[in-house]
């Protein structure tokens, strides 16, 4: 197995837990502010995620990497572009 295969299935699982950080908790976006992840609510509301274990770590470094640092469940479920570049936790 090579580094790029790794890369992959760590991107892959990692997707898949933000996938499912989002349905577990009824999310429909959340959008980084400043330093501040701003989630929205299936139904309504609204409020901020703290950034204070790995899991949220993840989830701020995908936010900050799309292109207009918010991520919605919607966009989680469309398929993945195999040359997008590997999420880290550096």
């Amino acid at each position: 197995m090579d580094q790029n295969q790794i890369s992959e299935e760590w991107k892959n699982q990692y997707e898949k837990q933000i996938k499912e950080y989002f349905r577990h908790n009824n999310i429909h976006t959340i959008t980084l502010e400043g330093d501040n992840l701003i989630v929205k609510y299936n139904g309504g509301g609204e409020g901020i995620l703290e950034v204070n274990d790995l899991q949220s770590q993840i989830i701020k470094k995908k936010v900050a990497q799309s292109e207009n640092h918010s991520l919605s469940f919607p966009e989680l479920k469309k398929p993945t572009d195999n040359n997008s570049s590997p999420i880290t936790t550096t």
